[in-house]
Order: C-alpha cells, then structure tokens, then sequence
C-alpha cells in the first residue's frame, strides 16, 4: 500500500518537487537516527507526505540542510531535517510497515518475512514508545483479516476496517485522539489508500488467489476472464457487473484464462466512479477545513489532484502500475 500519495508531476511547481524530496530524503535520514541503517528501505513517499502533513498540521517549517546521502555519498542533497514531528511519522511508518509485512507474509508474498524479522528489534522499540497506536493497528488489522477469511463482499466495509485503524493510530501517535477534524481527513485518506490499493493489485491478487475486496464482489473469479467478458451480463451484490455464467473458478496454473483488469474496469466504470467519487469528496471535504499553511501548494497538488490521477492511472492500466519515482 505505498505509492499512492504522490504529487501530479505535471502541476508539480520546482520549488515543490524540491520540497518534496527534503522531506522524503528527511524521513530516510530519521530512520537511520532513530532506527539504524537497515530499516532506511522502509522509507517511502507515502510517508514522506504524512511528514509534510503533519509539519504543516502543526504550522512547523523545519531546518533545511545540505547533507550527504548514503547512496551518492559525493553529493549533497537539501532535507528537512529530523525533528519530533519527523519522529513520530517515522515511528508510525515502522509500526505500520512492520504490520503491513506481516499481512504480506500471511499472503505468501516472498522476502517478507526476511524484511520482518530485519526490522522487528526497531519495531518493538516503536512499540514500546507508543503502545496505544502499536494496539490499535493491531487491533484494526486483525479486524480486517476476519474480513477476509470471511470473504467480505463490500470493498467500503474492506477500507473502513483498515482506514479506522489507520486514523486513530495516527491520532494516537500525535496525542490528537480528540481531534475529529483530524481523524477524519485522516480516515477518508486511508479509505482511498486502501481501494486504490485493491484496485490496483486485482491481477496479482488474481493470479496468486488473495483476497482482493473487488474480486470478492463476483464470488467468482472465472468469471472475470477474457473469453467471458463477451458473454450476457448481470448486476450482481454491490451494483457490480459480471458474466452471467457461473462455471467453477479454475485457478490452477494450466488454465490459460487471464484475468482482464481493464475490461473488469470498463464494464464497471459507473460503479467504480461513484465509489471512489465518494471517497475523493470526504478526502477534499475534510482536507479543506484543515487551517494549512506550510507547504499548502504542495499539499493541494497531491490531496486535490494527485489521488485522483492515480485512480485515473489505475482504472485505464490492465496490470499493476509501476512505482514513480521523483
């Protein structure tokens, strides 16, 4: 679930890319303080705009610095340097990652469970630093793993058990339980992370058999192939369009069916619309009644135009996007 918080490059102002590499590489640079060398691989661009976030939440410009990098170390790069508002994100994002590795891991994904156990010593010192946060992820993502055994239809009921979770962790994290205003500009970002997230893994998840909450929609995965989408089609649960025929889901790897992603996409364009319209409105919403000032220009670009050119970037694409990189 990283990557999906990045700025629309071609309404991205210079001073803004700048400022958003300080803090990406500002982030690194707090890993490394506060967690060593190693867990630095965790750092990503997601995490680099709750950083942004969260300095201009609390109106914090931080000290820039010309510093070496670990992997170019002849030249110096700008960061935002490390601070307390950078601790916290930073702590955030190893309790998370580390939960998130594990749910991979469930999966079958490969090299998981070695990034696991790389970072588990940094983890439980997160832990032990915010125990609150470190239960309610817990908690939340135990939640949502019942949902899945249990094959939940709903891709909303899916992202609310992840984006609740998410929300108040963070309010844990910076003491802003009460803040409801926070919580949920925080809610509705975390909702999007996780549908564009099952949108955009739906031929992997296709392939491997996990669950994927728009898969789950058909309750049946032969019917999202192909040579089936030619076929009569009919609403089914949540408004969701499938092939009308109901052969057996034939997963083996000698079945020669592919899953069509962009055509899944196509034949439910009005639904997916709406879905994630909704979630663009409670993002833009909640955003906008936050008093932000501090690297505004680069917030708006990502919350008000980047979230929604990713969606557009995933709906058209028939496979999994590749990582920006900026």
């Amino acid at each position: 679930m990283y990557g999906y918080l990045v700025p629309d490059k071609p309404n991205l102002y210079m001073k803004d890319f700048v400022l958003f590499r300080a803090f990406y590489c500002g982030l690194c640079k707090t890993t490394a303080r506060k967690y060593g060398q190693l867990p630095r691989f965790l750092t990503n661009y997601d995490a680099a705009v709750w950083s942004l976030f969260f300095h201009s939440y609390y109106n914090r410009r931080p000290e820039f610095e010309d510093r070496a990098c670990v992997l170019n170390p002849f030249k110096k790069k700008t960061i935002a340097a490390p601070n307390a508002i950078s601790d916290k994100v930073c702590a955030l994002n190893m309790l998370y990652s580390y939960h998130k590795l594990t749910d991979d891991m469930l999966d079958g994904r490969k090299g998981r469970r070695a990034a696991r156990r790389v970072i588990r010593r940094r983890y439980r010192a997160a832990r032990a630093e915010y125990p609150e946060a470190c239960r309610i992820l817990e908690q939340s993502l135990e939640d949502l793993r019942k949902l899945e055994q249990g094959g939940e239809a709903s891709p909303e009921r899916a992202a609310d058990a992840f984006s609740e979770g998410f929300s108040a962790a963070a309010a844990a994290v910076f003491d802003e339980q009460n803040n409801g205003t926070l919580k949920a500009f925080l809610n509705a970002a975390a909702k999007y992370i996780y549908l564009i997230d099952a949108l955009d893994d739906m031929t992997e998840d296709y392939k491997s058999g996990n669950y994927n909450s728009f898969l789950q929609m058909t309750n049946d995965r032969s019917q999202m192939t192909d040579d089936k989408y030619n076929a009569q089609c009919s609403m089914h649960n949540d408004g969701l369009v499938i092939s009308s025929q109901t052969n057996e889901p034939n997963l083996s790897s000698d079945n020669h069916s592919t899953f069509n992603k962009k055509a899944f996409a196509e034949a439910n364009k009005e639904r997916l619309d709406f879905l994630f319209g909704s979630v663009f409105g409670s993002v833009e919403q909640s955003y906008t009644a936050l008093e932000l000032i501090e690297g505004r220009d680069l917030l708006d670009n990502i919350f008000l135009r980047g979230i929604r050119k990713k969606y557009a970037e995933a709906f058209s694409a028939d496979k999994k996007l590749k990582k920006e990189r900026l």
